[in-house]
């Protein structure tokens, strides 16, 4: 697969699993803004939902006092896509989070956008939070092969 990332691109065996974090730090409104771009994959026979709540258990083992607010269904870029509203404690304080989860393709790859904020949200956080998930273009990957050292051009 051509394979892009920010600073540039390279080419990988079509097999290869993007397993990569994103941490960006939008500094916006009280408490600052934290967007952690994780992926994931859906097991075989695995649905969204069904991802989603793996991956609820997995969290809420790792953070006990994580705790779901609301759960809303919501679509990015035509997907159909959840997304959840929680808090949870870490050093003492307590967290406030947005997490939208949807497929970024029709293969099983999932894209988890996380943002984390010291205070509850705000309504210009909200709006920023929604103006992302709209501008949310994905890529188009164009499977490619990669030819052996030794392959004539």
């Amino acid at each position: 697969m051509h394979y892009a990332i920010h600073e540039g691109s390279f080419v990988l065996p079509d097999a290869a699993l993007d397993r990569t974090v994103n941490i960006l730090m939008l500094n916006e409104g009280p408490g600052g803004l934290n967007l952690v771009i994780s992926r994931g994959r859906l097991r075989e026979g695995e649905d969204l939902d069904a991802f989603v709540a793996r991956e609820w258990a997995l969290a809420t083992r790792e953070a006990p006092k994580l705790t779901e607010r609301s759960r809303a269904a919501v679509s990015v870029a035509g997907r159909a896509g959840i997304q959840i509203e929680a808090t949870h404690e870490q050093d003492g304080r307590l967290r406030h989070q947005m997490q939208t989860v949807f497929p970024s393709d029709d293969s099983g790859r999932i894209l988890v956008m996380t943002l984390t904020s010291a205070a509850p949200f705000t309504d210009e956080q909200r709006a920023i939070a929604a103006r992302m998930l709209d501008s949310y273009q994905p890529r188009v990957a164009q499977p490619t092969l990669i030819e052996s050292p030794g392959a004539a051009s």
